[in-house]
């Protein structure tokens, strides 16, 4: 009875080692995530259909639209660091939606940006033909 436990709690606190890892390494990689074409897109977007729903629309994508792909190099990094396939795909599994989280979040506040800038756009454009 004492063995099960003992092993039973060894493999919780080795996963929430592993999750931690992957979480931390997934905000360290999404802080170089670029998501300047979302904000081109979304500008694009609003002065071509509108602020609200060519903008909108963008926005409602970058926020929910892609998953998040492993470089090669982090692949080899997880295999390296985990050689047993358990770890592995717990891993690989949070690192994902992690850093899937991140760069929606990071699209998003660059759609909004876009979409706030064409409606500045077509606001200059409107005053200046109106007057």
């Amino acid at each position: 009875m004492i063995i099960l436990f003992t092993s039973f709690t060894l493999s919780i606190f080795g996963e929430t080692d592993v999750l931690q890892a992957a979480t931390y390494d997934a905000y360290l990689d999404g802080q170089s995530y670029n998501s300047f074409g979302w904000g081109l897109a979304s500008y694009g977007a609003s002065v071509l259909l509108s602020p609200l729903l060519g903008g909108g629309i963008t926005i409602i994508c970058a926020y929910t639209v892609g998953e998040a792909q492993i470089s090669a190099t982090r692949s080899a990094e997880i295999n390296e660091e985990y050689p047993d396939s358990r770890s592995a795909a717990i891993y690989t599994a949070k690192y994902k939606e992690e850093l899937t989280k991140i760069q929606h979040k990071k699209n998003g506040a660059a759609a909004w940006g876009g979409t706030g800038l064409g409606f500045l756009t077509l606001l200059v454009i409107i005053l200046i033909a109106s007057s």
